[in-house]
Order: structure tokens, then sequence, then C-alpha cells
């Protein structure tokens, strides 16, 4: 009997063994995490994430790598001669990542673009310096200039064409209208139309950080902290030339923004409502043209 109340101790004190390593992982994450790269010329889509392993072959597109993605990886973005042209959208029911190992987006400085360049086939000359945009599709509501020219002014929807100036456009029967200076042509200008609505999409997600990545061009936000969105850090992001803000972060949402720089937004810099918190550290906002913050409810206080 004494062996066997023994080999009962032993076992008891195996099974609180390995009940305490399963709670130090689940508090930790994994032990090993992967790192995903991502190569928009270079890469492809068409592995698995298990193929990858073997075959080391980077991801084409971000999003692909982020549905691959598990607990506490590393997803590394490599900046090429090419902007990457998506939207991105993370909604993972909580986490991929911990307080101690959160998943990592680095962004090496690529730029995330929503925006189209618009050559001289987009366009249809509609006499007297107008110009009417082929497509129809109602993602071409805002036009951009190329940095060394004047951005064009939005008078949003217009009947009577005969309003226009140069450098202004309108919408009119589903139409983009675009008025150049006598003589000249969009393409002088090199116009761009933003196309896609928000660059990154956050929803119930938690530990989580992206850094050092450029996001431009979109219809919306370039980056829009949905709801539920907490512990999640952004580091030396760049937010510009989208239509609404560079930064929106509602419902209960809490997001810390360190560095980088917010300019050139349609509406504001920042968005913020519901109960959301946001909190800054060194950011650049642009201020004057626009509001820097919009604050319809939530939060948002720089932190020293």
């Amino acid at each position: 009997m004494p062996l066997l109340s023994t080999i009962n101790q032993i076992f008891r004190a195996f099974s609180l063994i390995l009940a305490a390593c399963a709670v130090i992982a689940l508090g930790l994450g994994k032990l090993s995490a992967d790192e995903l790269e991502v190569d928009n010329l270079r890469g492809s889509d068409l592995q698995s994430r298990e193929g990858r392993v073997v075959a080391r072959t980077a991801y084409r597109t971000i999003q692909r790598a982020i549905d691959h993605a598990s607990h506490g990886d590393t997803i590394r973005i490599l900046k090429t001669s090419e902007p990457y042209r998506e939207c991105l959208s993370i909604n993972t029911n909580n986490s991929l990542g911990s307080a101690t190992f959160p998943l990592i987006i680095e962004g090496s400085g690529a730029t995330l673009d929503g925006s189209k360049p618009l050559g001289t086939l987009d366009w249809s000359a509609l006499g007297k310096d107008l110009f009417e945009l082929k497509a129809k599709s109602p993602g071409y509501v805002q036009l951009l200039a190329a940095p060394d020219q004047p951005v064009p002014e939005n008078l949003g929807p217009l009947v009577d064409l005969s309003q226009l100036q140069p450098l202004q456009y309108a919408r009119n029967n589903g139409s983009i209208i675009f008025c150049a200076r006598p003589g000249e042509v969009p393409q002088s200008y090199g116009l761009r139309g933003r196309v896609e609505q928000t660059g990154i999409t956050l929803y119930d997600t938690s530990h989580l950080v992206i850094r050092d990545l450029i996001v431009v061009g979109y219809r919306l936000d370039g980056i829009n902290c949905h709801d539920l969105v907490n512990d999640v850090r952004f580091e030396n992001i760049v937010a510009a030339e989208n239509g609404r803000s560079g930064f929106s972060v509602g419902g209960a949402s809490r997001v810390v923004i360190e560095g980088g720089e917010l300019r050139g937004n349609g509406e504001s810099q920042i968005r913020s409502e519901g109960q959301s918190e946001t909190e800054l550290h060194g950011v650049k906002i642009e201020a004057g043209r626009v509001k820097a913050v919009d604050q319809s409810g939530g939060r948002v206080f720089e932190s020293r």
C-alpha cells in the first residue's frame, strides 16, 4: 500500500506540473513564433502555411499573410518599388497574440495605397476643357494630384457643369467631370483616384503592433479601429491624403499611437467616437487646413 500511495502522489504532482505549464503557455503565448514575409513583386499567395515552411516563399499580399498568421507571429513586409494596393481586415474574435508576445506587422517603410493612377485611357474629352472619367464606380469620388501639382477641388454632385472652374471636379449622372486649365488635359496634373475604402480595418482585436507603414489614398480612413480594439499599438505610422481621416477610433476601443505623422487627410487627422480612448505619444499632426481631431465621442489625449 505505501508503494501505491507513493505512485498516486507522484501522479498528482505530475498532473499539477502539466496544468501549471498549460496555464503559463496560455498566458505567454507560444514559445516559438514564426516570421512571415510579404513581397508584392516576387511573392506568391499559392502556398499554404504548412507549405511555406518547406518552400520558404514570401507571400504576395499582406492580407494572405495575416490570414495565415498564428499566435505571436511577426509579419515582415518588404518595401519594394511598388505600393501594396490592398484593404486589410483584422478581425480575430479576440487575439493573435498576448501581452508578452503580440502579433507584429513590421511595415519596413512600405506604402499601403488605396489610389489608382489615372492615365490617358481613363478620360474622354467633353469639350471646353471638361473631361469625363470613364469609370462609373463610386470609388472615384475623390481625385488626388502629383505632389508638385495643386489639389483639385471636389464640388460634390453638380447638375450645371458650366459652374466648374479650372482644377475643380464634380459628380454628374454617376460620372466624374473634371475641368482643366485652358489647353491642358487631366494627365498634366498626375491625377490619381481614391478607389479603395479603408486601408486597415480592425474589429474585436487585441495584442497587436503595427509599425513603420505609410497608409495613403483611401476614400474613407487610413486606419479604422471600429470597436473592441484593445492593447493595440501603432508605431511610426504615416497616414496621409485619405478622404475622411488618418485614424478613426470608435466603440470601446483603446489604442496607442506612437510617433509617425498625420497630414493631408480630408476632414480630420484623427476621428474619435463612442467610448474609445486614443493615447498619443509624439505624433506629428498637421493642423490648420482641417481639424486635427474630430471628437464626437471618446477621448484623445497625449501622454508624456
